[in-house]
């Protein structure tokens, strides 16, 4: 009698790690990450004429994400036109994937069809074009059942070598790569009342349908439009799929001279994408920046003005440090029948140079300068230029 539903959740985490060595100061370290959560409720309780219990309302829900490997479409051009290589690939995938799950349905005897725009047909299309996977090859289920490995590198080797070695201490080159699919807050269709379907041992996308008025198949859904075609729905449907990508960084160099000058170089870049299947449109949200820095620490360096008349030298350590930022920065959202939009988005420069000197072991005096702009690339946002000077004195009264 009670109206509070029967509630099951399960959820499955699986990570593995390794290190590698292959040869002295040359690490890469493995890892792969999958995860997936699930949800299912129904009302178990008497029918209306009090014959026997049954089940009402069952629903499936849940989040599935895995690392992966989607490289492969990293750089191939994102231009806010409609000049865009993967999403063109996406747009013309979708007739490829259309013709196979007709052809598959055909051979199964399954009646009812799906339109370019379908859920099952939009996913496999999307997957293989941003992930670079054949559009012949990728297979329709969003859930993708093995987490591929992302790595991280570092080779500290290079100041051995020869020239390197008579002119640097240290030479430090990272690179490092991370990505992960997604499949965020999937439900299944209210059309489905048979619950073997929903039960969390059920693990399979089905693409399978109902029809609005009688059944075709027991795992399948259909819908029929007012042509009286009829129109295949999914076991579950998806919200969003994304893919969040990482080079952070793509290459990085830190390396001290044998003269205790400090140079560092990195390139990163990052992009979230995401297909929003209850409108039908991705979402590309893309950051790049280029660090350069470069520092040194000295003693006894010179006052470039005199003191009292005389020429003063620092008796402790000067300490210099200078970082230049270079960042692109841009939100474009692409829609399958009209021109794409850039919603946000901006290129970003700071410079940021800053002297530290210790006068004694408990006092620390920093003097530092923050030039910062902002280049909008969007007309509702506007130039914006930063400057911030000042003088930090910090004493410590810790022994």
């Amino acid at each position: 009698m009670l109206n509070v539903p029967f509630l099951q959740v399960k959820t499955q985490n699986l990570t593995y790690r390794t290190a590698i060595e292959p040869f002295r100061d040359f690490k890469i370290q493995l890892e792969g990450r999958w995860s997936r959560s699930d949800n299912y409720q129904e009302l178990y309780r008497q029918d209306s004429l009090h014959t026997g219990f049954q089940n009402f309302s069952p629903v499936r829900s849940g989040n599935y994400s895995m690392s992966f490997l989607s490289f492969l479409t990293a750089f191939d051009s994102n231009s806010p036109d409609d000049n865009s290589v993967i999403f063109n690939r996406f747009r013309g995938y979708r007739t490829i994937m259309l013709e196979r799950l007709n052809t598959k349905n055909r051979a199964e005897g399954l009646e009812g069809k799906y339109d370019l725009n379908s859920q099952d047909v939009l996913i496999p299309a999307f997957f293989a074009a941003y992930s670079g996977v054949a559009p012949d090859k990728v297979g329709f289920s969003p859930f993708v059942n093995i987490p591929l490995p992302n790595w991280r590198v570092d080779y500290n080797g290079l100041a051995n070598v020869g020239w390197f070695k008579r002119k640097f201490s240290n030479i430090s080159i990272q690179h490092a790569y991370s990505s992960t699919y997604s499949v965020g807050n999937f439900v299944s269709s209210l059309g489905y009342k048979d619950v073997s379907l929903l039960t969390l041992d059920n693990m399979m996308y089905n693409t399978a349908t109902l029809s609005k008025g009688q059944i075709v198949r027991q795992d399948n859904i259909t819908y029929r439009d007012q042509n009286g075609d009829q129109y295949l729905v999914p076991i579950y449907a998806m919200s969003v799929i994304t893919f969040q990508e990482k080079f952070s960084p793509l290459i990085g160099i830190n390396a001290t001279t044998k003269s205790k000058i400090s140079l560092q170089v990195s390139y990163n870049q990052d992009r979230n994408i995401g297909l929003n299947l209850a409108n039908s449109y991705v979402n590309e949200l893309s950051n790049k920046d280029l660090v350069l820095g470069v520092g040194f620490t000295r003693a006894n360096v010179l006052i470039p003005f005199k003191v009292g008349g005389k020429k003063v030298r620092l008796k402790n350590d000067l300490k210099f440090d200078a970082k230049l930022t270079i960042r692109d920065t841009r939100t474009i959202q692409r829609k399958l029948d009209e021109s794409p939009v850039v919603t946000n988005g901006f290129t970003q420069f700071q410079f940021r140079p800053q002297a530290s000197y210790k006068v004694s072991e408990r006092l620390l005096v920093t003097a530092y300068y923050d030039r910062m702009f902002n280049n909008p690339l969007v007309s509702n946002q506007y130039y914006r230029s930063t400057d911030q000077a000042g003088i930090q004195v910090r004493f410590s009264l810790s022994e």
